[in-house]
């Protein structure tokens, strides 16, 4: 995926001292996949979006999930995401954790890559952050192989606002178990 960014242009004229308003969390709820066998708990007061066997989301306000992947001027916002993606010869995690990675208008590589763990598997974590109009955003995602599927956990923020979620999001990040290979059904007769 490829996505060309203005960011430059922001760098000089945002306020790198902007602060969106976090939304809080106020709990976490579990969300089981019954397919995959994901799970992730999730905070229960912020907009939540699944899709068997492949995603569970919660954005911090309704809407504010089309500026994640357009990353056009708006509001402050945080989401939570997990993905589970089947692996074969040419979808790799290599090849997923390279295509994750936002291009920028003047060709540097700004990410950040360090070895951890997620869901007791190795891990790789792929961090980023630059100014935006309305201050700092920032993003992790995890990347973890369990049963030939990747689980792909994102935690993305804008506004200057990662760090009101540090607690939470390390929780969240506890709470994750791999997605792994649907079990075959025998027909039913």
């Amino acid at each position: 995926r490829s996505v060309a960014l203005l960011i430059l242009a922001s760098v000089v004229v945002a306020g790198c001292q902007k602060n969106a308003s976090p939304t809080p969390i106020e709990s976490l709820e579990l969300v089981k996949d019954d397919r995959t066998m994901f799970e992730i708990k999730l905070p229960s007061n912020w907009q939540q979006q699944t899709v068997p066997g492949q995603l569970a989301l919660a954005v911090s306000k309704p809407g504010i999930q089309h500026r994640f992947i357009r990353f056009t001027p708006g509001e402050g916002g945080a989401k939570v995401e997990l993905r589970a993606v089947m692996l074969d010869s040419t979808r790799t995690v290599d090849s997923l954790i390279k295509n994750s990675k936002l291009e920028f208008e003047d060709g540097l590589d700004r990410y950040e890559v360090e070895k951890t763990t997620l869901g007791g598997k190795p891990a790789t974590l792929l961090k980023v952050q630059f100014d935006q109009e309305d201050g700092q955003y920032e993003s992790h995602q995890y990347f973890a192989v369990n049963d030939s599927v990747a689980t792909i956990l994102t935690f993305a923020a804008f506004g200057r606002t990662f760090e009101d979620y540090t607690e939470e999001f390390k929780a969240i990040k506890e709470s994750v178990k791999l997605a792994r290979m649907p079990e075959k059904k025998a027909p039913d007769t």
